[in-house]
């Protein structure tokens, strides 16, 4: 009768194998949890433009006014609850919670952005939730550091300002015997505004 001899795994082996299993979980999580992170991102967006909507529904319904807090019961008729940003800034600095629906209501005016969206310079890189101006009727992600992608949270929902905005150039040109008048005025639109930038009289 012959004995088996079933020999198992060497010390050195399993040090092998388990180096080659630590060497591809180091370079697979990162991107795994990246994955997850650019998914909350999208889904902070989505929270954002819902939030938004229901203000613009809200601004036509009440004679052209902002409501002055959207967390007031009043306002549950555009908007049932709140959205979470969903966001949490895993990869360094301050963390957020990923489940936060706080308004921060501004309180005065936020001035001009340095760096981040339009009409921001107040917000800070530890704060969690949404802020709300009630004079513009604007929502930003109450944090101002960057995501995956090196974008400044605070211009959720404002990006298509720029992008979608409505630009042009308008000419007028008098007949004046022996003198001809040209007024170049370029200008943008955006969100219900009408913004100047350029003016220039030729003779």
């Amino acid at each position: 009768m012959k004995i088996k001899n079933n020999k198992g795994f060497t010390i050195v082996e399993l040090l092998i194998v388990s180096g080659i299993l630590a060497l591809l979980s180091a370079i697979a999580l990162p991107k795994f949890f990246y994955m997850i992170e650019r998914s909350k991102e999208g889904a902070t967006k989505a929270n954002i433009s819902a939030i938004i909507s229901a203000i613009r529904i809200y601004y036509s319904d009440n004679s052209i006014k902002w409501p002055d807090d959207i967390t007031d019961p009043s306002f549950k008729k555009y908007l049932e609850e709140i959205p979470a940003v969903k966001v949490t800034h895993f990869f360094g600095g301050y963390r957020l919670s990923g489940t936060c629906n706080t308004v921060e209501i501004v309180k005065d005016n936020p001035g001009k952005g340095k760096g981040h969206a339009y009409g921001i310079d107040k917000i800070k890189e530890n704060t969690d939730g949404w802020r709300y101006d009630h004079e513009t009727g604007d929502v930003w992600v109450n944090n101002a550091q960057t995501d995956t992608r090196g974008i400044n949270y605070t211009l959720y929902g404002h990006e298509w300002k720029e992008s979608n905005c409505l630009t042009g150039r308008i000419e007028f040109i008098t007949t004046l015997p022996n003198a001809g008048w040209i007024i170049n005025l370029r200008f943008k639109m955006y969100d219900l505004r009408f913004k100047i930038y350029d003016v220039r009289f030729m003779i």
